[in-house]
């Protein structure tokens, strides 16, 4: 793999080191970080397919919508939910 197609779509690795890609990615890592509720929109089976045709956009642009503080957006709108 090269830099640019890591850089194309979004990889995260689990402490099993199981990978994920893509949208999944994106659903182990707020599931990981006690985000359930943000998890299980980007696993939803309904939002998926929206989420999909967003995803390269995303991912084009991850680095500046992290530096714009979209996670803290995303906390915001998506509440951690207390157990």
């Amino acid at each position: 793999l090269t830099r640019a197609d890591l850089m194309g779509r979004i990889h995260a690795r689990d402490m099993r080191g199981r990978w994920f890609v893509g949208l999944d990615a994106f659903e182990a890592v707020y599931r990981a970080g006690g985000l359930e509720r943000a998890a299980q929109v980007w696993g939803s089976p309904r939002w998926r397919p929206l989420l999909d045709r967003l995803y390269p956009w995303i991912a084009r642009h991850r680095q500046l919508l992290s530096r714009l503080g979209l996670s803290a957006l995303v906390r915001y709108v998506i509440p951690k939910r207390v157990a």
